[in-house]
C-alpha cells in the first residue's frame, strides 16, 4: 500500500509531498520529513520557503497558494483534531475532487503511522537526508532563519533500480 501512495494517484506529487512533509514534520519524524525532502522536494518543485513552511510555517505563510494553503490547513486539522469541520470541508469540496479528498486522508493517516514508528523507534536520522531547521545537524540550515536561502534541498540520492531507494548501511 505504501508505495501505492506515491505512486502517479489523483493528486500532483506537488500536493503530495506538501501533505507528506506537513504531516511528518507536525509528528515531529525529522527522520521521515528529512528523507522525504530529500528524494522528493526537488522533483515536487517545492520551493526552499515550502520546505522551511512544512515544518515551521502556517497555512497562511506566503510560501503557499490558496490551494496549497488548504492542504495545509487539512493535514493539520487531521493532525490536531482527527476530523475535518463542515467549513473546511465545504472548502476542501470547491477545490478537490471526493478521489483526491480521499488521498490526501489516506496519505495523512499513514504517515502519522510512518512517523509513529520512526519516533517510536529512534531511527537515526539518515545521512543523506535533509534536517529540521534549527536542528543539532543543521543540514538544511545553511543561513539564518527567515533567510529563503536557509533551507537547501540535498543532492538526489543515487541508487541501484529506481533511484528512489536509500542507500544500505552496507553500500
Amino acid at each position: 500500500m505504501a508505495g501505492g501512495l506515491l505512486d502517479k494517484g489523483s493528486i500532483s506529487l506537488h500536493e503530495r509531498e506538501i501533505m507528506i512533509d506537513r504531516t511528518t514534520a507536525r509528528c515531529g519524524s525529522e527522520y521521515e520529513w528529512g528523507v522525504h525532502v530529500a528524494f522528493f522536494a526537488e522533483r515536487a518543485a517545492l520551493t526552499p520557503e515550502q520546505i522551511r513552511a512544512t515544518e515551521e510555517g502556517s497555512a497562511d505563510d506566503p510560501a503557499w497558494s490558496p490551494r496549497e494553503r488548504l492542504v495545509i490547513r487539512l493535514a493539520d486539522a487531521l493532525h490536531e483534531t482527527a476530523t475535518i469541520d463542515d467549513a473546511l470541508w465545504t472548502e476542501l469540496r470547491e477545490e478537490f475532487s471526493d478521489e483526491q479528498l480521499l488521498e490526501l486522508i489516506v496519505l495523512a493517516g499513514f504517515y502519522h503511522t510512518v512517523s509513529f514508528l520512526t519516533n517510536a523507534l529512534r531511527l537515526p536520522i539518515e545521512s543523506y537526508a535533509a534536517r529540521f531547521p534549527g536542528s543539532a545537524g543543521g543540514a538544511a540550515t545553511t543561513a539564518e532563519p527567515g533567510d529563503s536561502e536557509a533551507y537547501s534541498i540535498p543532492s538526489r540520492v543515487s541508487a541501484p533500480g529506481d533511484g528512489l531507494t536509500p542507500p544500505r548501511a552496507d553500500d
